[in-house]
């Protein structure tokens, strides 16, 4: 479908380490991106109105119609690949490209058109030792600066979380209280106790403010880009 010429995210992505990984374990990697598809489409219906798109056998793509939530997309999807593939001890990085998009084919959002996927691409390609990381369209030496500082370190936080501390942002980011995440532990419930001290170990009160200062420099880069 065609889209209007505003700023979207693409967020590009693939699996560390995915070459150690048996054929049931990929099997199982492909089964979980279509769960994650429906938990994204539920979490997030005004943001993620499209399935993952897989490529490569451990590549994937996603579009977000809101840039400013991109980076809270990606932690939702990289939390639950953490916890999902604990044994395996799998991660993901991905790259936001945030701009204008021309096209989505709304089956296969990978063979969409426009500049945040050029972006979001060439992004990956360029990561070395990051993991996470996002570009803006043109060069806003104010704004990128920031979210470079800003998502750098918030990759660091999240690249020594444990499978359990990966489970307990999971269930936050889905606006859990912390009674409701402890019921819906896997892969059996615990204590609300335990829930406040591993969501505490994992530094969630800095991920929430780091997602909330994401939003607002998305935002500020939107507003200046218009007055341009």
């Amino acid at each position: 479908m065609s889209e209007e010429n505003n700023w979207k995210a693409v967020l590009t992505g693939d699996i560390i380490r995915s070459t150690k990984m048996q054929p049931d374990q990929r099997v199982a990697l492909y089964s979980t991106f279509t769960d994650l598809s429906v938990f994204l489409k539920h979490n997030y219906p005004a943001i993620v109105m499209y399935d993952i798109s897989n490529f490569r056998g451990d590549g994937w793509q996603l579009v977000c119609q809101q840039p400013e939530h991109s980076l809270e997309v990606g932690l939702f999807i990289r939390s639950y690949l953490r916890f999902s593939f604990k044994e395996e001890k799998l991660d993901t990085r991905f790259a936001i490209g945030i701009g204008r998009i021309h096209f989505i084919p709304r089956e296969n959002v990978s063979a969409g058109d426009g500049e945040a996927f050029t972006l979001s691409g060439t992004m990956l390609d360029s990561l070395n030792a990051e993991n996470m990381a996002v570009v803006l369209p043109g060069k806003d030496d104010l704004v990128q600066p920031a979210l470079d500082g800003m998502v750098g370190l918030l990759d660091f936080i999240i690249s020594r979380w444990s499978p359990g501390q990966a489970q307990a942002i999971f269930w936050a980011l889905h606006r859990f209280k912390q009674d409701e995440i402890a019921a819906n532990w896997k892969p059996s419930p615990i204590t609300q106790a335990s829930v406040s001290a591993i969501l505490k170990a994992a530094g969630w009160s800095r991920v929430k403010m780091s997602l909330s200062v994401f939003e607002k420099l998305v935002n500020q880069a939107a507003s200046r880009a218009e007055v341009r």
